[in-house]
């Protein structure tokens, strides 16, 4: 495991532990939340309530006084009557103060009763009463007795209790309607705080869940670049051992070309110039099995081709030609050093011995394929080189073992025939990752 993966692991249990916590304060701010607002809740109910049971009984009250004002109208209408009549006791003023009676009468009879207070009821009552008493007595008293009763005797005193009485209870209706009116209002302004607090949670859980939120979004980003982070430091830590592993092979295989051309080469120049060029077709091969930071996992896929022109170019005369036929494929980074190494010691020997030497050879290269794209076989033919005898003996030299060597490398076999034309060499590849370019 990563020095970054175990931190992780340490951080996604502490953002466990974390979380727990912030559950359980989030449980606790519900339930203190659920209370007040359902407090709150309760009080504005009922104060509603309340407020609904004073509307209902100012309704009543309106109804009542409604009724005492059409009766203290029908009164006072009675009464202008009456006065009409004492100051011209002539039939016609008789006949209307006679006609106001008899609505007054009427009019309280037809009114409806009073919904809401008894009260009303029993003062209409008894204005009633007062009424009938009245029109009873002036159909038996004379004019001259009427007259003088309205001024001074009974019927007098009954019409000025009656208008105060309509006059009372009107007066105390207004009042009464005016205190549920103010009640009213004072039951709305106690409302009015409650219904600020149930807003003012509802924003403030609206706030929560929206924090909650963005550290619910800000925890998944943390997660998502630690693991990125951590994913990053295991390939890091995978490609700096695949690049410890190539530079222990570099090594191997520049010391073995180091020792085998000191050993078989007596002239130090011309050791050391194999050995330069044998080290740069190396570095070439190698340049191309990575990228341009020289990471093998993320270079660019190295066709054969490519690896064939590269390697080649330094050796190939200005006038000669070299032709690459056949299937084209990508290889695999752990073949490409190995088949340029092979190549740049096939082209090193065309130029000293083979197809290059005249300076207008030609070496052609035909590449196959298996069904699922990988390189099979590469033949190496050359033409227009130095005429070789059937029976010539072949020796071994260095470059030979540097072949042989790296085909083990890649598992595969070689072949070599000569023809009075030219080498041809056959080299035959086990399975790989190559595939096919369409």
């Amino acid at each position: 495991m990563s020095s970054v993966a175990r931190p992780f692991l340490h951080d996604v249990t502490d953002r466990l532990r974390a979380t727990a916590l912030h559950l359980s304060s989030g449980f606790v701010f519900l339930v203190c939340w659920g209370s007040l607002t359902l407090g709150a809740a309760i009080w504005v109910g009922a104060n509603f309530a309340q407020n609904g049971q004073e509307a209902a009984a100012l309704r009543d009250t309106n109804t009542d006084l409604t009724v005492i004002e059409d009766t203290l109208r029908l009164a006072t209408r009675t009464r202008l009557a009456q006065l009409e009549w004492l100051l011209d006791p002539s039939a016609e003023n008789s006949v209307q103060l006679r006609h106001a009676q008899v609505a007054l009468g009427a009019g309280i009879r037809s009114l409806n009763q009073p919904s809401g207070i008894p009260s009303v009821a029993l003062n209409l009552l008894e204005l009633r009463q007062i009424n009938d008493a009245i029109m009873a007595e002036t159909g038996q008293l004379s004019a001259g007795e009427l007259r003088n009763s309205f001024l001074h005797g009974e019927l007098n005193r009954k019409s000025r209790i009656f208008f105060e009485k309509l006059t009372r209870e009107r007066i105390r209706l207004e009042t009464l309607r005016l205190e549920q009116q103010l009640k009213a209002q004072d039951i709305r302004k106690a409302t009015l705080p409650a219904l600020i607090l149930i807003a003012l949670l509802f924003v403030a859980l609206f706030v929560k869940l929206v924090l909650r939120y963005r550290r619910d979004q800000a925890l998944a980003l943390r997660a998502t670049y630690l693991e990125q982070v951590a994913q990053e430091s295991d390939r890091a830590d995978i490609l700096a051992r695949e690049l410890n592993h190539r530079v222990k092979n570099l090594f191997a295989v520049i010391s073995a070309i180091v020792s085998m051309t000191a050993r078989t080469e007596s002239e130090p120049l011309t050791a050391a110039r194999k050995t330069a060029l044998r080290i740069e077709a190396l570095a070439r091969a190698h340049e191309i099995s990575t990228n341009s930071h020289g990471l093998p996992e993320t270079a660019v896929p190295a066709t054969v081709t490519t690896l064939l022109d590269q390697v080649v170019a330094p050796y190939k005369p200005e006038k000669a030609r070299f032709k690459v036929r056949g299937d084209n494929v990508i290889l695999p980074p752990s073949m490409v050093t190995p088949l340029g190494l092979i190549t740049s010691e096939l082209a090193t020997n065309a130029l000293k011995y083979g197809a290059w030497s005249t300076g207008d050879g030609v070496i052609e290269i035909d590449l196959h394929a298996r069904a699922d794209g990988q390189l099979k076989q590469l033949i190496w033919t050359e033409n227009g080189g130095p005429r070789i005898v059937p029976d010539m003996a072949w020796v071994a030299g260095f470059g030979t073992t540097l072949i042989d060597l790296s085909l083990r490398q890649l598992n595969g076999r070689i072949s070599r025939t000569w023809a009075e034309t030219g080498l041809r060499l056959t080299l035959q590849f086990a399975e790989t990752s190559a595939t096919t370019i369409g």
